[in-house]
């Protein structure tokens, strides 16, 4: 009898000690030749991950580091190097006597290639949602998500592992890397810093980030670091969008600086952020969470997209002066983005459509001559078209400080909602022809303004397919 007593006991002790992996693998900060696997298990010793261009595998990483989560786990973080950009690849992590299952992704494209990416955010308690949401967001192929933080209601392990682990979740990190803008109910705490892995960036630090993708650019801010102004997130922020050349400037932080309705207001030290370093830099698209509903503000050129629900529970939209749309619902976000274009469609939990923003940056620019001496507005021609016309303008305005001529041509519905950017950039003087395209649009009447430095105007068109 004590002979079998003590093979139970040595059975159990080898059981109790051994390698195990917790949870499904999942994908952060994805590049054309890299990804971070991120493994949680039950010591601290090496994971091993293979991969490969098939499911043979045929190359092998193991842990470059491990992060305690509290709870007698370790998140290890397992870099795979060599990768070629725009390619799926296969892996599966191993650790001791546990295999996970056989996974996938793709790494990020190079600039010139269409993609597309997910943005969601405060999924928190509304776990029912939340599943539905992540379930989704699979289904819409994205190569990678931006995340807007509240992914929990609470910074400690078990609230990370009920609300934002799950199995739809996990389902879904496991074939699509995101990128996380750190949010104030999970805060940037130890546990929720054994689970995030940020890419490396010129900011040195976990804390914020910024990466390329593609032709987008994309700064991550931190609301539960210090962002005022002088401080070294600020400082980064400001150094980090002066030096990006990529067509598209993208900013993702969890606190909005715009914002209309119940719940919160204007993060006005972000605000202060927006005038000093968004706008001058030409940030196109400014995404939020915090506010648990949907809102498009647009303001000094610039759009803030709040998505701000995939579970949280609701506040109620109001309409701000800024305000162009605002919708009490669930929402997530589908963007697909090109060199010179940028759409996003914003769909709620049951995968309806609530709103659309399209943005362009054409290169159906004609320079004419430099021989302006006054600004001017011309109406498009022909008009009415069918889909395509021109509309031309004239610069005389000189280049002082780099800002003095730049140079916006949009279009709007006779709603005011904003169908089309057609220009967003500095101009020399002179006389310019920018084709319009209409194909995408439906017949009506539609607003084209002309804004240089002080001058604006604004003539109508009119579509007739």
């Amino acid at each position: 009898m004590k002979r079998i007593i003590l093979l139970i006991f040595l059975a159990l002790l080898v059981k109790t000690s051994s390698a195990d992996i917790v949870m499904s693998p999942y994908l952060q900060a994805v590049t054309t030749n890299s990804i971070y696997v991120l493994v949680e298990c039950t010591t601290n010793s090496p994971v091993t991950v293979n991969y490969g261009l098939t499911t043979s595998y045929g190359s092998v990483a193991t842990s470059e580091s491990n992060l305690p989560t509290g709870s007698a786990t370790y998140v290890h973080r397992i870099k795979l190097t060599g990768l070629t950009a725009n390619t799926v690849y296969y892996y599966q992590a191993v650790h001791g006597v546990s295999t996970s299952a056989g996974l996938s992704f793709h790494t990020a494209v190079n600039p010139g290639t269409q993609f597309r990416f997910t943005w969601m955010a405060d999924t928190r308690t509304g776990t029912a949602v939340h599943d539905q949401v992540s379930a989704l967001l699979l289904s819409k192929n994205p190569l990678f998500s931006l995340y807007g933080g509240d992914l929990c209601a609470a910074a400690d392990y078990t609230t990370w592992k009920s609300e934002f682990f799950r199995t739809n979740e996990l389902n879904t990190i496991s074939k699509v890397p995101f990128f996380d803008a750190t949010g104030n109910h999970e805060a940037w705490g130890s546990v929720t810093q054994s689970f995030i892995q940020n890419p490396s960036s010129a900011s040195g630090t976990q804390d914020y980030y910024s990466f390329d993708y593609g032709d987008i650019h994309v700064l991550s801010l931190n609301n539960s670091v210090s962002y005022a102004v002088g401080s070294a997130q600020y400082n980064f922020a400001q150094s980090d969008l002066a030096a990006t050349t990529k067509p598209w400037k993208i900013v993702i932080n969890h606190n909005p600086p715009y914002c209309s309705g119940s719940g919160h207001t204007n993060d006005l030290t972000m605000q202060t952020m927006a005038t000093n370093i968004f706008v001058p830099n030409h940030v196109d698209v400014v995404f939020n969470g915090h506010t648990h509903y949907y809102q498009h503000n647009y303001v000094s050129g610039i759009h803030y997209m709040i998505l701000g629900t995939s579970g949280a529970p609701f506040y109620v939209p109001t309409t701000g002066t800024y305000t162009i749309k605002s919708i009490q619902d669930y929402c997530f976000g589908v963007v697909d983005v090109s060199s010179t274009s940028f759409r996003l469609r914003v769909i709620n939990n049951l995968n309806n459509q609530i709103d659309s923003l399209i943005l362009s940056k054409t290169t159906n620019i004609s320079y004419e001559s430099n021989t302006a001496t006054d600004f001017n507005l011309k109406q498009n021609f022909p008009n009415p078209f069918n889909p395509v016309t021109v509309i031309k303008f004239s610069n005389p305005v000189s280049v002082k400080n780099g800002f003095d001529n730049f140079t916006s041509l949009k279009v709007y519905d006779l709603n005011g909602k904003l169908v089309s950017v057609l220009i967003e950039k500095n101009l020399a003087p002179g006389n310019y022809s920018v084709t319009f395209d209409g194909a995408n649009l439906p017949s009506g009447v539609y607003i084209y303004t002309l804004s240089i430095g002080g001058f604006k105007e604004s003539k109508r068109m009119t579509l007739l397919k």
